[in-house]
């Protein structure tokens, strides 16, 4: 079947020609934090069928954005990974989540019964950090376990990164309740570990984390 386009010889139309449909830009968000199985990817997007994930990923994946891979063992198991074209969409995700950030207000959104995930909520704090906050960690590697979400916390070269999953052999790690996670990337708390206390204020440099809506 082939797709509708703007027909405009225009940066900007043309990668809407492919990322515009509803849901492509949130399976390429479940990417950016390592590849995924298609089970996961399902629930990391609720309300999406079936049927429409995989034609998503077929799209994404015919126009060389999205390709199949197999997990190391133990898994060894199918997964969906972003390919170096896809990858070539992180800085333009990651400016696009900063700018949708100012516009939440989560007090009011939590009480309608949107979801939150720690991990993309650090993602975009990570995003928009200080890479001169960030120079004392470099090299360093967190495991986070906030409610059950899982995720790493790394940071090389300046900049801070975040995947799903738990990291081998992590320099910290913070288990605790969503509610605690949140007051401590706001700075209304301190962690207990001196590496965590910094990377919170270097998340927090970025001058969004008490953003609240417009």
């Amino acid at each position: 079947m082939s797709r509708r386009s703007y027909m405009q010889i225009c940066g900007v139309a043309r990668a809407l020609d492919l990322l515009g449909e509803r849901w492509t830009l949130l399976i390429v968000r479940e990417l950016l934090l390592g590849p995924k199985r298609f089970g996961a990817l399902k629930e990391a997007l609720p309300g999406v069928s079936a049927n429409l994930l995989s034609a998503r990923l077929r799209a994404l994946a015919d126009e060389g954005i999205v390709e199949r891979v197999e997990l190391p063992a133990p898994a060894s198991v199918e997964a969906y990974a972003l390919t170096e074209r896809g990858e070539g969409l992180r800085p333009a995700m990651e400016a696009l989540a900063i700018w949708g950030f100012g516009l939440l207000d989560p007090e009011a959104e939590l009480e309608q019964g949107w979801t939150v995930r720690p991990s993309l909520f650090t993602s975009t704090l990570a995003a928009a950090a200080d890479p001169v906050a960030l120079a004392g960690l470099e090299g360093r590697e967190f495991a986070f376990d906030v409610d059950g979400d899982r995720f790493a916390v790394t940071v090389a070269g300046g900049i801070a990164r975040v995947r799903h999953g738990a990291p081998a052999d992590p320099d910290a790690r913070l288990s605790t309740g969503l509610e605690d996670f949140v007051g401590l990337a706001r700075g209304e708390a301190d962690a207990d570990d001196p590496l965590l206390r910094d990377l919170f204020g270097a998340l927090a440099s970025g001058g969004i984390a008490t953003a609240g809506a417009r």
